[in-house]
């Protein structure tokens, strides 16, 4: 909305606001959404959802990464990127992760999750082409740690 409304009332499907030259405003509105929300099945009302970021909310609620990741996308938002990479990495889902830290160029963070999930030749690649730029000095030094622990 453009303008500030202030809301009155709901009765059935129309809200009820006021706006700042004290006219009462109709809009019509589909409560199914918060109404299964309200009652506890966020998984529920995921489905009847249409604003993206609410949509990203009830699937970092109910733990739906991949209705997340599909939210995150359009939404496009470097905290939502972060929020969906700690929830991805709690569910050890590393695809997400991954795609999430390239998303915000957090590339400390996309080397060591190459490094501790094995990924070396990644990582190595990863290594080599970040020599040249200022993130190359803290990626250098945990390759060359790497390297010397014999891994």
């Amino acid at each position: 909305m453009d303008v500030p409304m202030y809301i009155l009332a709901i009765r059935e499907n129309t809200l009820y606001c006021l706006n700042r030259d004290a006219n009462i405003i109709e809009v019509d509105i589909d409560p199914t959404e918060y109404r299964f929300h309200l009652k506890g099945y966020p998984e529920v009302a995921l489905h009847f959802v249409t604003d993206q970021k609410t949509c990203f909310g009830f699937a970092f609620e109910c733990r739906n990464i991949d209705i997340a990741l599909e939210a995150a996308k359009e939404i496009d938002d470097k905290a939502v990127w972060e929020s969906l990479a700690q929830a991805a990495l709690l569910q050890g889902n590393h695809q997400i992760v991954e795609y999430s830290y390239q998303r915000t160029k957090n590339f400390d963070k996309l080397v060591f999750l190459y490094f501790i999930t094995g990924m070396l030749k990644i990582f190595n690649k990863f290594c080599d082409v970040c020599q040249v730029s200022e993130i190359g000095k803290d990626v250098i030094g945990l390759r060359i740690n790497t390297v010397q622990s014999g891994r």
